[in-house]
């Protein structure tokens, strides 16, 4: 029996149903926020036995992590300025990541973390990508004239890594698309 989901769109469920509900997994959450709040990888760590890397540049995160997430490590960083290839090598990660959540702030750097990750040297099974297209035509939004293009980048991209659009502009509300789903089908 498990818990139920702390992600805003059910992305944990959709990770343990590419993976074949396995305990064991391993994750890295980039744009993580707060270890238990609308976290997309809480409930694999704590029911399933996961384990993984969660990225963050606020460091007020890190002491609910440590504290409450004794299986994953915390890391306070620009997730736009990681080397992955190094990160992955250094935290011992398997060359098959059964899960990749990709949330950051601004939307443009979403797509900068997603081309660095070392596609050549890992498989990653499910990945999620913010994309944040609700945004495409509020007024106030800075991210207005970018979020399409965004989308359009990242669907081209995976696709050309051989990754199959799985669930397109996921809602987090009804009418507020916000994420594509991918998956790495062998």
């Amino acid at each position: 029996m498990h818990s139920n989901s702390n992600s805003d769109a059910g992305q944990d469920f959709f990770a343990l149903q590419i993976n074949k509900h396995m305990s064991g997994g391993v994750f890295v959450d980039i744009g993580c926020s707060d270890y238990q709040r609308k976290n997309n990888t809480l409930l694999l760590e704590k029911d399933f036995g996961w384990t993984g890397i969660g990225i963050d540049m606020f460091s007020g995160y890190k002491s609910g992590w440590d504290a409450h997430r004794p299986d994953s490590t915390f890391i306070v960083s620009d997730a736009t300025t990681i080397d992955y290839k190094k990160l992955f090598e250094k935290h011992n990660l398997p060359k098959i990541i059964q899960y990749v959540s990709i949330d950051i702030d601004p939307t443009t750097g979403n797509i900068d973390v997603l081309k660095s990750l070392p596609f050549d040297d890992y498989i990653f099974n499910a990945i999620t990508f913010e994309h944040n297209l609700y945004l495409k035509d509020h007024p106030n939004s800075t991210e207005t004239p970018h979020v399409e293009r965004v989308k359009n980048e990242a669907k081209e991209f995976m696709a050309s890594q051989g990754y199959t659009l799985y669930k397109e502009d996921v809602e987090f509300q009804p009418g507020k698309p916000f994420e594509d789903w991918y998956i790495y089908e062998k």
